[in-house]
């Protein structure tokens, strides 16, 4: 799991090479990584997703970068909010 820090902030820019956006995306700040912590639980398979869906946000909206504001738009379901989805089926 990753935690808030520098190697956070490496792996957040390691994706701007990878997403295939027309402007540069600053995903080192600690804004950007706190609220990506938020929505994943910290999990690389899970900040992957959220990372990739933000690109296709910001593609929609003619953005062409990951903002916070765009990650914040992004539609993306938590690990948490599926687990509680689980419950309230399974109930």
């Amino acid at each position: 799991m990753w935690s808030e820090g520098k190697e956070l902030l490496q792996l957040l820019t390691s994706f701007v090479a990878l997403v295939p956006l027309r402007k540069p995306s600053m995903l080192a700040s600690m804004a950007i990584g706190q609220e990506v912590l938020d929505r994943t639980d910290g999990t690389i398979g899970e900040i992957t997703k959220l990372i990739q869906a933000a690109a296709v946000t910001a593609i929609k909206t003619g953005e062409e970068r990951i903002t916070l504001e765009t990650l914040k738009g992004t539609k993306y379901i938590s690990p948490d909010e599926k687990a509680q989805m689980t419950e309230t089926v399974v109930l």
